[in-house]
């Protein structure tokens, strides 16, 4: 059995194989530089609906559906007191107008 040494051109032939860690850190440190912070995510989406927005948004929708319901129910009452009336009003055009 043979002691071997690792010489320094042994540990520099193995830099070059192998990456480094003060390499590994530098890329890295490059790389983490192409995705955004957690302040430029924070800016880039203030800019869209939050969900306290987006509550008040369906609350006015639902305001507006129950505006319209009663709306709807007004018409209905209306549409049912033109149809009695026009019911009458046949009844009557039969009575004068008969060919008795």
């Amino acid at each position: 059995m043979t002691n071997t040494m690792i010489t320094t051109s042994d540990i520099n032939k193995l830099k070059t194989v192998f990456v480094t860690k003060e390499y590994f850190k530098k890329e890295l440190k490059k790389e983490l530089n192409n995705y955004p912070t957690k302040d430029d995510l924070k800016n880039e989406l203030s800019k869209y609906a939050t969900q306290e927005s987006q509550q008040d948004i369906v609350n006015g929708i639902n305001t507006i559906i129950e505006m319209l319901g009663g709306e709807n129910t007004k018409n209905k009452k209306q549409d049912d007191i033109l149809e009695h009336h026009e019911h009458r009003l046949d009844k009557l055009e039969n009575k004068v107008f008969s060919t008795n």
